[in-house]
């Protein structure tokens, strides 16, 4: 009989929730980092930067199995890969995974246990208030104080269409808004869903107009899929640049990313160190975009007709 490797770690999970209860803290002096942006952005680039330029804590690959015990998923990756000393040498991913025991991890389950979706991935009112903030606030908060330092996160589904309310809830994190082309985001997941050999199957992020775009063509739903997304997004960074603590907020381009990292870590660098985050000496290579046609003509120019009534 197979050896049911997840059931024994959803059951470490069960044991170890209760007991990490002993060492959260209500201590809020280091505030988290979350990163938004639609699916296929470059999130996972963004994310993978920011964790080799910075001594900044983050969930990987590691960390990622304890979703009812974070704290002490984050202490024991720690003890094994010191956060201060790492730079990840493979800055690839398959649609948000890492392979590298210490890559970047999206952190699905957790992010499941606070945010209970149901035809949409997004959050209305109702359900947002059903959410015990208290608690969130305290896991995340304890997760940073026994790190001593932010703890990133990054989620297309979770964060990216929960941003607002998590930029309300956590009033002094920072924010990571990154956007990309509208036209070779859409193009982008729509290679996703080509690759997955079922283009008709959804990818990733539902934001709540999915239950209008889903009777649409495949090339209306990707275009309208990247529209939606960032345009809670940019609702998000309206409220963020009006309130009290604007320079939290930091604006992305995928493209400049890509182009000049080093300059993108810069602008980071300027925010982070405001909240105690050192930066680590290393410097990165361009990275290759592809904002390029990938499709076949016709495939393309299908997208270019729906993407031209969006934009």
């Amino acid at each position: 009989m197979k050896f049911k490797t997840h059931e024994l770690i959803a059951r470490m999970n069960e044991i170890l929730s209760g007991k990490e209860k002993e060492f959260y803290t209500d201590d809020k002096s280091i505030p988290p980092v979350f990163i938004a942006g639609a699916p296929r952005s470059g999130t996972t680039l963004l994310y993978q930067i920011l964790v080799s330029a910075f001594d900044i804590g983050y969930i990987d690959n590691i960390s990622a199995k304890f979703w009812e015990a974070p704290v002490f998923g984050l202490v024991l990756s720690n003890e094994i890969f010191p956060f201060g000393e790492r730079v990840l040498t493979d800055y690839r991913s398959e649609y948000g995974f890492t392979k590298e025991p210490t890559g970047p991890h999206e952190f699905g389950y957790f992010w499941k246990r606070w945010f209970k979706y149901s035809n949409t991935h997004e959050l209305d009112e109702d359900k947002l208030n059903q959410i015990d903030s208290d608690k969130l606030t305290k896991v995340i908060y304890s997760m940073n104080s026994v790190l001593n330092k932010p703890v990133a996160f990054k989620n297309a589904v979770a964060v990216s269409l929960q941003i607002k309310y998590l930029a309300e809830t956590f009033p002094e994190a920072v924010i990571l808004s990154i956007e990309r082309n509208p036209l070779y985001n859409a193009q982008s997941i729509l290679e996703a869903r080509i690759k997955s050999g079922n283009p008709e199957e959804w990818f990733s992020a539902k934001p709540k107009e999915y239950e209008t775009l889903k009777s649409k063509s495949i090339y209306e739903q990707v275009v309208g899929q990247v529209y939606y997304c960032n345009e809670r997004i940019s609702e998000t960074k309206t409220v963020i640049l009006h309130s009290e603590n604007p320079q939290r907020l930091v604006e992305i381009k995928y493209e400049e990313l890509c182009e000049n990292p080093d300059k993108v870590v810069d602008l980071i660098a300027e925010k982070l160190s405001e909240i105690g985050v050192k930066r680590k000496n290393t410097q990165f290579k361009k990275f290759n975009s592809t904002n390029n046609i990938r499709l076949k003509k016709e495939v393309f120019e299908k997208l270019e007709i729906e993407y031209n009534k969006y934009y």
